[in-house]
C-alpha cells in the first residue's frame, strides 16, 4: 500500500497561505485580461464585400439593393447603404463572383458590437438556370430566365461582429443553394415551382496587406472600362457594370502590378476595357496586383457562359451576365450570337500555372463548348 502524507500541522498555515496567493493571482490575471477589450469610440469606415456560394444549376442571380443596416446590442441602427430617390442603390449580380468578392459598398459607422443585420431588396430579382440538351444534333444549354419579387430576406450573423478600429471589412455572402428553388430548366412548364428568397451570411474579414483569397480582401476578374486617368500617374478610375446603370471603382499601381496585354501604366487610357486583380484597401479602393487588356480597341464587353456552339456556321450564343460599352442597350435578355469565322481566341493569363498541367490548354473554334465561360 503506498504511504499517505501527512501535512505537518506546521506548514498548513503557509500551504493555505500560498494557496490563497495563487488564488488572488489568477483573480488578479483576469482582471487584467478585460483591460485589452477595445474602446469603442468614435467611427470606423467599413467596407462592405459582396460574396457568393454559386449553384451550379443557375448562371444568372440578379439583386437590386435598397438599404443594409447593422444593428447594436443597444437596438442603435446605423446604415451601410441607402435607398436613393431614383430606387435601387446597388445592382449585385452573384454568379460571377461565385468563391471571389467585389466591392461594392463603403460606409462610415459608430463602433460598436452590433449583433443582427437587415437587407432590403428592390421588388423584382432575377435567375437564370441552364440544363445541357440536343437542339438539332448539336449539344447546348437551355436556358430559363424568371424575373420575381423576394419572397423573404434572410440575414444571418453567426457571430456579434464588434466595429472597430480605422477600418474594416464585412463579407455579405449569399448562399445561393439556400436562396432559390428550381424545376427543370429543359422544360420551361417544370420550372414554375421556382421561388426566390435570398439567404446571406454577414462576417467580418480580417484584411490583409498582402491578401492571398477574398476572405482576407484580394479580388480577382473585376472587370471595368476606364473613364478617369488620376492626377498622380498610378490610378485610374473604373466604371463597373451594374444591374441598376454602373458604380465607379478607385484603382491604384505600385511597382509590383504585372501587365498583360499592356506594356505597362502609362499604356491605358480612357475608353479602355481592363481585367484586374488586387487588394482592397481600407477606403476601399483597389491596389492592383494585375491589370489585363484584352483588345484596347474594343467597343463592347460582355461576360457570361456560351449556350449553344454550332461550328456548320461558325457561330455561337452566349448568355451575357455582364455588358459594358457603346452597344449596351442591345445586350439584355436573354442569349446573344455571334460569328466567330475571323475571330481572335485568347485565354486568360490570370492563372500562372497553366503550363504546370498534364496537358496543353487551348482554347479556340474547335474546342468551344456550351458552359464555358468567355
Amino acid at each position: 500500500m503506498k504511504p499517505v502524507e501527512v501535512l505537518s500541522p506546521s506548514l498548513i498555515p503557509r500551504f493555505l497561505s500560498i494557496a490563497f496567493s495563487m488564488v488572488a493571482l489568477a483573480i488578479a490575471t483576469g482582471c487584467g485580461s478585460s483591460s485589452k477589450t477595445p474602446v469603442l469610440k468614435g467611427n470606423t469606415s467599413i467596407t462592405v464585400m459582396v460574396s457568393a456560394a454559386a449553384n451550379d444549376q443557375l448562371v444568372e442571380y440578379d439583386l437590386g439593393f435598397e438599404s443594409i443596416s447593422l444593428t447594436s446590442q443597444s437596438s442603435k441602427v446605423v446604415s451601410l447603404l441607402s435607398k436613393s430617390a431614383s430606387g435601387p442603390s446597388l445592382g449585385a449580380e452573384f454568379m460571377h463572383i461565385n468563391g471571389t468578392a467585389d466591392p461594392p459598398v463603403t460606409a462610415n459607422i459608430p463602433q460598436d458590437v452590433y449583433t443582427s443585420a437587415a437587407v432590403t431588396l428592390a421588388p423584382g430579382a432575377d435567375i437564370a438556370c441552364v440544363a445541357l440538351g440536343s437542339v438539332e444534333g448539336e449539344e447546348s444549354l437551355s436556358s430559363a430566365q424568371y424575373n420575381a419579387a423576394p419572397t423573404s430576406v434572410t440575414v444571418n450573423l453567426p457571430t456579434p461582429i464588434t466595429v472597430t478600429g480605422a477600418s474594416m471589412g464585412l463579407s455579405l455572402d449569399l448562399l445561393v443553394s439556400q436562396s432559390a428553388t428550381i424545376g427543370s430548366c429543359l422544360d420551361p412548364a417544370g420550372f414554375y415551382g421556382y421561388s426566390i428568397a435570398p439567404t446571406f451570411s454577414l462576417t467580418p474579414l480580417s484584411m490583409s496587406s498582402s491578401p492571398t483569397n477574398s476572405a482576407n480582401g484580394k479580388v480577382m476578374g473585376i472587370d471595368g472600362q476606364i473613364t478617369a486617368m488620376g492626377s498622380s500617374g498610378s490610378s485610374i478610375t473604373l466604371s463597373i457594370p451594374d444591374l441598376v446603370g454602373a458604380r465607379t471603382l478607385l484603382v491604384s499601381a505600385d511597382g509590383n502590378a504585372t501587365y498583360q496585354g499592356a506594356s505597362g501604366f502609362s499604356a491605358l487610357a480612357v475608353g479602355t476595357f481592363v481585367d484586374l486583380d488586387g487588394a482592397i484597401q481600407s477606403d476601399g479602393s483597389v491596389l492592383a496586383t494585375r491589370i489585363a487588356v484584352a483588345d484596347p480597341s474594343a467597343g463592347d464587353v460582355l461576360r457570361g457562359p456560351l449556350m449553344e456552339v454550332t461550328p456548320s456556321v461558325s457561330k455561337f450564343f452566349m448568355h451575357p451576365r455582364q455588358w459594358q460599352g457603346k452597344d449596351i442597350a442591345g445586350f439584355g435578355g436573354g442569349p446573344v450570337g455571334f460569328a466567330y469565322g475571323a475571330t481572335t481566341f485568347q485565354i486568360s493569363g490570370q492563372l500562372a500555372n497553366l503550363g504546370s498541367l498534364p496537358f496543353v490548354p487551348t482554347f479556340g473554334s474547335s474546342n468551344m463548348v456550351p458552359g464555358q465561360e468567355v
